[in-house]
């Protein structure tokens, strides 16, 4: 509990002065939670829960946070009518030149984070998705760039606000910036995921009498650890980091109508996927108590004669361990999984 009690402690300093002296003293008081055994972050994750959603939110920020002008200058942010977000990449100026990059990349990662509608923000895995754009280049000769989805949270915003925000910077992509979608990967963890799958539902579900262009699908789509049945009442005793309790508070602050727990839209395990033919990633944690739910989806894939890639998590895998380091029993797990992702991505590109 020290390093929870030390977070709260220059949470209310930060939030106070703001000042440089603040932030160095987060910098030095991130390595010990990193170096924490894995058994000890799990519990103090879920304890931290316990905490009201707003200092939640401004501890996930000031845990994960760029500091250095370095790390910053690869984090452009875009508002745009219907939706905002950020641009991610290294060596740019402003976000006038990340969508005058866009283009010209040979990748564009379409990223939804998750943290249950209702906490986390669109650069908080920035260390992540530096290492994946690095990787892409180094290992494959692929130049990468991350638009990051900054959707509305619960429970000031309900569904379906966040999902129309994702169809909406999809098509930012494809109509706006003239980008094809077979340059184009869709990814997301836990809500994030769920949000990918929707996104997914509803290009497939366009009318054809809509009057707006064509909005094709994607080149693939990665759903890591994601939370696809908020129908689900019983879940598995395992060693994760979130619970029912956890899952149960999500959902009552997404959504305002019970009746619409089975609407695809907001539990895409019941969705028909038939029709949609770009290939799938979904990862999962061997501890993870979504497994449930998520072997359902995949079933749901593969009946729908969907190209699906697997990866099961070892080695007492837990909630989106290939995300953040932080949720992952150890780096080097954490490294071997990420690349498993990274690699798919490529293949994908490739096909």
């Amino acid at each position: 509990m020290l390093n929870i009690l030390l977070f709260a402690i220059l949470f209310a300093f930060v939030a106070r002065h703001g000042s440089y002296s603040a932030y160095a003293v987060l910098k030095t008081l991130r390595a010990p939670v990193s170096e924490t055994p894995f058994s000890v972050r799990r519990v103090l994750t879920i304890n931290s829960y316990l905490a009201p959603l707003s200092f939640r939110r401004n501890l996930i920020y000031l845990t994960t946070c760029p500091l250095t002008r370095a790390e910053k200058s690869w984090v452009h942010q875009i508002s745009r009518e219907s939706w905002k977000g950020v641009w991610i990449a290294p060596s740019l100026k402003d976000v006038k030149q990340a969508e005058e990059v866009a283009p010209e990349q040979d990748l564009i990662i379409l990223y939804i984070h998750g943290g249950g509608f209702t906490e986390g923000y669109s650069y908080m895995y920035l260390d992540t998705f530096q290492t994946i754009i690095q990787q892409l280049k180094n290992k494959h000769n692929i130049r990468a760039s991350i638009l990051s989805l900054e959707y509305s949270l619960s429970p000031e915003h309900k569904w379906p606000k966040a999902c129309t925000e994702a169809v909406d910077c999809y098509r930012y992509l494809i109509h706006d910036l003239g980008i094809s979608p077979s340059k184009v990967i869709l990814a997301g963890d836990s809500a994030g995921g769920n949000l990918v799958a929707t996104t997914l539902l509803q290009l497939k579900d366009r009318k054809k009498d809509d009057d707006t262009p064509p909005l094709p699908l994607p080149a693939g789509a990665a759903l890591l650890c994601p939370w696809v049945d908020l129908t689900a009442q019983e879940f598995p005793v395992m060693h994760d980091t979130i619970t029912p309790k956890m899952l149960d508070a999500f959902k009552s602050r997404y959504i305002a109508d019970d009746d619409q727990m089975q609407n695809p839209l907001v539990s895409p395990v019941y969705g028909d996927f038939s029709r949609i033919r770009c290939p799938f990633f979904v990862a999962y944690g061997s501890q993870e108590i979504l497994k449930p739910s998520i072997e359902a989806f995949i079933a749901n894939l593969e009946q729908g004669g969907c190209d699906v890639t697997v990866l099961r998590g070892k080695e007492n895998t837990t909630h989106i361990w290939l995300v953040t380091s932080l949720m992952a029993t150890s780096r080097a797990v954490y490294e071997r999984d990420c690349q498993a992702f990274i690699d798919w991505m490529a293949a994908t590109l490739q096909q």
